[in-house]
């Protein structure tokens, strides 16, 4: 049995562009053995130095948010 998570290519895609744009970052998951679902935790600082943090079900989803919020 696996707990692993699989990344689709848009995941990946946010994963290089959020590094692109800024120059630290906290990715973090947490899933349940026996879901299909899991819970990411995205968390770098904003222009001010504060950090701030996203979570959701989609990868790609929690980036763009957390980016929308501190850009």
């Amino acid at each position: 049995m696996s707990v692993g998570v699989e990344l689709s290519d848009e995941d990946l895609e946010a994963v290089r562009f959020l590094f692109r744009v800024r120059w630290t970052a906290d990715i973090r998951t947490w899933k349940e053995r026996g879901t299909d679902f899991c819970m990411w935790f995205v968390q770098c600082p904003d222009q001010a130095g504060r950090l701030i943090t996203e979570t959701g079900q989609s990868l790609e989803q929690t980036i763009y948010k957390l980016l929308a919020k501190i850009l």
